[in-house]
């Protein structure tokens, strides 16, 4: 009898060892809705942890990296002087004591009667004039421009758009940034040109269009944009708007300013422009015949 007893209770001692009598209830969380609040619960957070009420979240995107540097245009007392056809011993003055300046992020327009001296004397500011001669002082960034200078960093818009016909837009673009641009600046970063020129001058939707059959207005972006793609900073236009009407001299010139925007220098000749024309421009400069 007593052993029997002992042997029921070495089992009961076993049993309640090694076997709960009640398991507990076992409760799952979904780890892929950690985020989520249910009925059965929600969830806390610490003070710091949680935003306040009156926080405000701004997204900041990241500014584009600039390939040029900012460029600012001073000449002073300018001169320029030509042989007389009608006498060589003669000369004639071109351009008399002109001073004036063009700051990065705005467009300068120079305007005046015709024979005035406008093209002139953007051309001598942009060293395209081989013939005469050129007195006074051209600054870049307050030092004196040389013709290395000069050439590394401006581009010029001739007033006729000229292009090959066979290809397509984005290609002439390509062709620009890669023939124009160093060795040493890699291809992603002429790419980021191309980019670049689609995107402020309104090419996308005709990027692979061919050149041929495309109208005045989208000639002249594509030559604004053949410029842009060398990465200039100053750029120069010649008579952008010549030949347009006044809806696509408006297209031209708002691409004109968001080039202006991205802190590039412009200065630009133009005629009889529109009132919504020429409240794009931020300084003006006046040149008189005589």
């Amino acid at each position: 009898m007593a052993a029997s007893y002992i042997f029921f209770m070495f089992l009961s001692y076993i049993a309640l060892e090694y076997h709960r009598f009640e398991a507990p209830e076992n409760i799952t969380l979904d780890s892929s809705n950690k985020g989520e609040a249910s009925d059965n619960y929600g969830l806390m957070g610490t003070p710091r942890g949680s935003p306040a009420e009156d926080d405000t979240i701004v997204s900041i995107r990241p500014a584009k990296e600039k390939h040029f540097v900012p460029v600012t245009v001073a000449f002073k007392d300018l001169w320029y002087t030509v042989p007389d056809p009608s006498n060589p011993k003669d000369t004639i003055d071109l351009l008399k004591g002109i001073s004036g300046y063009a700051l990065p992020g705005t467009i300068t327009a120079l305007m005046g009667s015709s024979g005035a001296g406008k093209t002139t004397l953007m051309d001598v500011i942009a060293g395209r004039k081989t013939g005469g001669k050129i007195a006074g002082q051209i600054l870049l960034n307050g030092h004196p421009a040389t013709d290395l200078a000069i050439r590394r960093s401006t581009g010029y818009c001739e007033q006729m758009d000229i292009h090959s016909e066979s290809a397509t837009i984005r290609e002439a673009l390509t062709f620009s940034a890669f023939l124009r641009q160093g060795v040493d600046v890699p291809d992603s970063n002429k790419y980021d040109s191309v980019n670049e020129c689609l995107d402020l001058l309104d090419l996308h939707p005709i990027a692979d269009q061919i050149i041929r059959g495309s109208s005045v207005e989208q000639m002249k972006r594509l030559t604004i944009g053949v410029e842009l793609a060398a990465q200039p900073s100053v750029l120069f236009l010649d008579e952008p708007t010549s030949g347009l009407d006044a809806r696509s001299a408006k297209l031209i010139m708002d691409g004109v300013r968001k080039v202006a925007n991205t802190g590039r220098t412009v200065v630009c000749t133009i005629h009889q422009p529109s009132t919504e024309v020429f409240s794009v421009f931020d300084s003006l400069l006046l040149l008189k015949r005589g």
